[in-house]
């Protein structure tokens, strides 16, 4: 429940409340201007006060936020999870808006937050974190979750604003929320299992997010410049993993030969010399040709050549004394004998020198062999190196193949698995309902007597699961009644606050702003104000309303009410300059 509202700007209306029921009071003159009257009183400005102390944002154009309210703070006292804690923030352009303080006595669980962060001289903390907070200690929801119920969204319930578009709707607590957060909060309010409306968000992010591809990649927008068509992408991926398979194989027979440098080289070398050995080989056999050729014609002159060479001999060189013809035939003969035989020589050691290299290439070529079996089974640890990079470049190219492929086929044909996955989700919705009917029957009765006890007659409240998540709506009751939005909206939050009554984690109090009476009759009114008041003793929470005096249905309450009872002081005015809730008007 909430305790007091107070400031210490010293011209601030303090407020302090009692358990159960409340009535903040603002005396409307006759004769008040036209800008008097709407909120001079600062009816609406209590139920600001108490969202800005529990978390909201802070906007330039905020009450808060104005120059005149610079170096105040503003704050409230309340019960959290049983204790009670103060806590205020500050007002003014330059305030630090993003933080709320704790004044003393500081509460266990206030400390505890502290104690898990840095503890500030001034004892502050962030306000995410107070909401956060906020939402674990008043509601039990979770926290950090996309799609989930928070404080913030759940709380407009319980202290709707008009000026955020609260009081348009009985089930939107303000204009600016979605429809999914209108469906997980009040899900989680009413005890459901908010979980799948979360994933159907979710899942409603993928759907749009997938149009939005299908579309680009039907355009041949960047999407498909970059990922490509399944048609195309799909021939790439199955030679990318080809060449993979291949290379694979390839490097799961290699062996490395670590000295297969040294042994490429030497088969080289052995290459060159055997080439050599070739060549000199193929001079000598060029050598013996010739030599064989020269032995051919090495024969003896004829004797009668020699006789006429010795007769001319006598005659030319008269007195000169001649070996007889005998022996220079005989030397003569020894001279050709020795010719042969030194070319027969020089045949005998060229084909010496030809068997000989043959053997050196015998050997050089079966060593040869060897060192190229090695080669040609083994490979060498850089071109291994070498090989593993290009498998780890295939297998990447392969990848990214594949995953544009995912990509593509889903974009091409994953409308029909999301739309399994949204029929599997709505199904999952039909039997959680069905597991809960218990639950949901209690609100639709509750909401039925609220219903019938403000208007004298019965609606229904309808909650329906569907593929895009819950159908809400109201039907039967008063068509043409007067306020009937009203009376929608003062049924439904005060059936969420009497089952959140019930749970062990509650936030504890209901606010109504008086806008909500604006459209109602008096009888309506009456009916709603002594509802209130009942249900808010009989199930234990605080239910706190404004009122314009001018509104107050006196001649329709039970006799037994005593509504003046239940009016806290002091009385808010437009008649005066001083008479509202902040002691002096804000120029407009």
């Amino acid at each position: 429940m909430i305790h007091r509202i107070y400031s210490t700007d010293p011209r601030f209306k303090e407020l302090n409340f009692h358990p159960g029921f409340n009535v903040v009071v603002a005396e409307k003159t006759s004769d008040a201007r036209k800008d008097q009257t709407r909120n001079a009183a600062g009816k609406s400005s209590i139920l600001e006060c108490i969202h800005y102390c529990l978390g909201s944002r802070s906007r330039k154009s905020d009450t808060f936020a104005k120059s005149a309210l610079d170096g105040q703070a503003f704050g409230l006292e309340f019960n959290l999870d049983g204790e009670r804690v103060r806590v205020n923030r500050q007002a003014g352009p330059d305030a630090a808006r993003n933080q709320v303080f704790f004044d003393e006595p500081i509460p266990n669980l206030i400390n505890k937050e502290l104690s898990q962060g840095q503890l500030l001289a001034d004892q502050t903390i962030k306000l995410k974190r107070w909401t956060d907070l906020l939402g674990r200690e008043a509601f039990g929801v979770p926290i950090g979750a996309k799609h989930t119920p928070s404080f913030r969204m759940a709380f407009s319930y319980f202290c709707r604003q008009d000026s955020d578009g609260g009081m348009h709707d009985p089930f939107k607590s303000s204009n600016e929320q979605l429809p999914w957060q209108r469906d997980v909060t009040l899900a989680f309010l009413l005890d459901l299992d908010w979980h799948i409306l979360s994933r159907m968000e979710t899942l409603r992010g993928e759907e749009k997010h997938l149009d939005h591809l299908r579309k680009e990649l039907k355009g041949s927008g960047i999407v498909g410049q970059i990922i490509g068509r399944t048609s195309g992408l799909r021939a790439q991926l199955a030679v990318a993993e080809q060449r993979v398979r291949e290379l694979e194989q390839q490097i799961t027979g290699y062996r490395v030969l670590p000295e297969y440098s040294e042994i490429e080289k030497e088969a080289s070398q052995l290459s060159r010399t055997i080439g050599d050995l070739s060549d000199r080989n193929t001079a000598d056999r060029i050598l013996i040709n010739d030599l064989r050729t020269s032995l051919q014609g090495e024969t003896e002159p004829p004797l009668s050549d020699l006789e006429r060479l010795y007769a001319s001999a006598g005659i030319q060189l008269p007195g000169v004394t001649l070996e007889r013809l005998e022996s220079v035939k005989a030397f003569h003969r020894t001279v050709i004998r020795n010719r042969k035989t030194h070319l027969e020589g020089e045949i005998v050691a060229a084909e010496r020198r030809i068997q000989d290299r043959e053997g050196q290439a015998q050997r050089h070529s079966k060593r040869q062999q060897e060192l190229m079996g090695l080669l040609q089974t083994h490979g060498a640890l850089d071109q291994f190196n070498k090989l593993q990079e290009e498998l780890s470049r295939l297998r990447s190219h392969s990848e990214l193949l594949k995953k544009q492929f995912d990509i593509a086929q889903k974009i091409e044909k994953g409308g029909a698995d999301l739309e399994v996955q949204r029929a599997t989700l709505h199904q999952s919705l039909i039997r959680d309902m069905e597991e809960r009917a218990e639950r949901l029957n209690e609100a639709a009765l509750i909401y039925a007597d609220l219903s019938k006890a403000v208007s004298e007659r019965s609606s229904i409240l309808e909650i329906e699961p569907t593929n895009k998540g819950l159908r809400l709506a109201i039907t039967g009751g008063p068509d043409k009644s007067k306020g009937i939005r009203e009376q929608q909206i003062f049924c439904l939050d005060m059936l969420l606050t009497v089952m959140q009554s019930k749970r062990e984690k509650s936030l504890g109090f209901l606010v109504h702003d008086s806008h909500l009476f604006d459209a109602m009759d008096e009888r309506q009114i009456a009916n709603a104000i002594e509802v209130g008041a009942r249900l808010s003793q009989q199930y234990g929470f605080q239910y706190i309303i404004t009122m314009n005096s001018d509104r107050i249905p006196y001649h329709d309450f039970s006799a037994d009410f005593d509504f003046d009872s239940h009016v806290i002081q002091p009385h808010l005015t437009d008649e005066t300059e001083t008479g509202g809730l902040f002691g002096f008007r804000f120029l407009q």
